[in-house]
């Protein structure tokens, strides 16, 4: 229920949907206390390709398979929202400002208690892409610090909210 009220409030806040944010935010984790047996065995009775490292880290999975059972038991069929589902714990290269709310949301509700909680909800208010950056990169140093390689969905994820921050000064700069 956090994830999806930060989730509206974020939407709100940007110009987005709440209605979807909400939506999302109350069904990301469906799969989510699915074993990781019952996760690869769902995924691939659905015929989803399982790439390396999910394979290597199933918990990721309830992502995707997620969105899948988001559509087959309560019906979604909005693309956004279930892109938003997809994607709310690896990211991706190419994210929409739904799909990057629920990304924050999940990542900087209430409820957590890392320490840089505050600052990227509070951030996630201002700067969406930024706070979205500020999570990815959270994430991926968290993985780092344990000997762990990010996943490349992540990477790429980055690698892109990079790339559209360096067009964006571009453009600032030219028209300056």
């Amino acid at each position: 229920m956090r994830v999806a009220r930060f989730a509206e409030t974020l939407a709100n806040r940007h110009g987005e949907s709440a209605r979807k944010a909400r939506l999302a935010g109350m069904l990301h984790d469906l799969a989510r206390l699915y074993s990781e047996e019952r996760l690869l065995k769902e995924c691939e009775g659905r015929g989803m390709i399982i790439d390396e490292y999910e394979r290597a880290h199933p918990l990721v999975l309830h992502a995707r398979l997620g969105a899948e059972l988001a559509k087959e038991r309560f019906g979604v069929e909005d693309d956004a929202v279930l892109s938003a589902i997809r994607k709310h714990t690896l990211g991706d290269a190419d994210m929409s400002p739904l799909d990057c709310i629920l990304y924050v949301a999940d990542t900087a509700e209430p409820g957590r208690t890392f320490a840089e909680r505050a600052s990227i909800a509070t951030l996630a208010m201002q700067n969406l892409q930024e706070a979205t950056r500020a999570a990815l990169l959270l994430a991926t140093e968290h993985f780092r610090s344990k000997g762990l390689q990010p996943a490349p969905q992540s990477a790429a994820a980055v690698r892109a909210l990079r790339l559209r921050e360096r067009k964006m000064d571009e453009l600032s700069e030219r028209s300056a």
